[in-house]
């Protein structure tokens, strides 16, 4: 699946992922996702993180929508819990 195929990321964000960070594919934009995922840490907490750490990677992305859509991936796949 192509990065780009991920709700709200664009093609400017694509490229900061991987100039920036060596991301190029959506099970690594995952796998930085589960990166804030700890036992002491609640739905609120690693989402903010997480789209805390997208923009720092680029400031203008929508980080709403790829924090939901990962967060969201993740609890179907029984890897994260999401209640708010």
């Amino acid at each position: 699946i192509s990065i780009l195929d991920d709700p709200g990321v664009g093609p400017a964000f694509a490229r900061d992922l991987k100039e920036q960070r060596g991301i190029t594919t959506c099970a690594e934009l995952l796998g930085q996702f589960l990166l804030f995922v700890a036992v002491d840490t609640d739905t609120t907490e690693v989402c903010q993180k997480f789209h805390d750490w997208c923009l720092s990677v680029n400031g203008k992305t929508n980080a709403n929508s790829i924090t939901f859509s990962i967060a969201s991936y993740a609890e179907k796949k029984g890897l994260f819990n999401y209640e708010l």
